[in-house]
């Protein structure tokens, strides 16, 4: 279970304690920047925005740094910066949770927590934990039976 906070459209960091300097501190301030990492990861736009110059706003259904998460909500809209659901339907997809349905439900793992864990005891988001899987299944998806 992962412990980050979303830090909205004008901060970044860790703990977001790094705030983008604009006129009164709007969920926008950061626009226009990106932030970069060494290598191998290379430069991304600020959450909430995409393109050559990191200024076009994050497509429906999409969020994050360079608006590559995509959102899991009922209604498929969500915040642009945070991924939280908005508008009448703030609740998660099927097999999602999490404040921005991010997470995979108990019982699910998988990318797009599309797999479930039904051959072994004790599951996690990358799969069935060691020795968890039933009699004559082996790890990680508890898939392929002994021979």
């Amino acid at each position: 279970m992962s412990s980050f906070e979303e830090c909205g459209g004008n901060k970044f960091g860790f703990d977001c304690e790094q705030v983008c300097i604009g006129k009164r501190n709007r969920p926008y301030s950061c626009r226009g920047y990106q932030f970069c990492l060494p290598d191998p990861y290379g430069c991304s736009c600020v959450t909430g925005y995409t393109g050559l110059d990191c200024l076009t706003p994050c497509i429906e259904g999409t969020f994050g740094a360079g608006c590559a998460q995509v959102c899991h909500c009922n209604n498929g809209t969500c915040d642009m910066y945070t991924g939280k659901c908005t508008g009448n339907d703030t609740t998660c997809q099927s097999r999602w949770t999490g404040s921005n349905c991010q997470e995979c439900k108990t019982g699910y793992f998988g990318e797009n927590c599309e797999l479930e864990c039904t051959k072994c005891t004790s599951c996690h988001r990358l799969g069935c934990l060691e020795g968890s899987c039933y009699t004559n299944w082996l790890n990680p998806y508890c898939e392929v039976g002994k021979q």
